[in-house]
């Protein structure tokens, strides 16, 4: 799926300036590591743009989004807007962007807590997220 420029406006509209910077960022670097590992760059870039379409949210919201993707999560996650914006993100992208693919819909949805034999897409998302060009933290050159 190709993340077209109305949905940058759409994404530039539901987010704050600074999180749309940080979503770009996301993307570009998503991108890149596919390039690099030999994954899907459009699934990478579109998943980086998206991944956190639904962090701004207020929790009742998510936690409505992800009720209504029948999404299963733990009570731990269901009562933190940090944790829970991974699966609303997930239940967003497919409801408000029409996102359909599997593998960009996970990469949103573990984004934050990783899992278990994540996929090479699920990696180069948490990845990105983690090191995009916005990020200023003790270390995050080394990483």
């Amino acid at each position: 799926m190709i993340f077209t420029e109305e949905m940058k406006e759409q994404l530039a509209d539901a987010l704050s300036p600074k999180r749309f910077v940080h979503s770009q960022g996301v993307a570009g670097v998503a991108r890149e590591l596919a390039r690099r590992y030999g994954a899907d760059e459009t699934a990478a870039e579109t998943a980086g743009w998206l991944h956190d379409c639904a962090k701004q949210l207020p929790l009742a919201e998510m936690q409505a989004h992800v009720q209504a993707a029948g999404y299963s999560v733990d009570r731990e996650m269901w009562n933190s807007p940090a944790l829970l914006h991974g699966p609303a993100g997930a239940a967003v992208a497919r409801a408000c962007y029409g996102v359909t693919e599997v593998d960009i819909l996970r990469a949103i949805f573990y984004h934050t807590v990783g899992r278990k034999m994540m996929t090479p897409l699920e990696k180069i998302v948490f990845l990105a997220d983690y090191i995009e060009p916005s990020r200023n933290f003790p270390g995050v050159n080394t990483v």
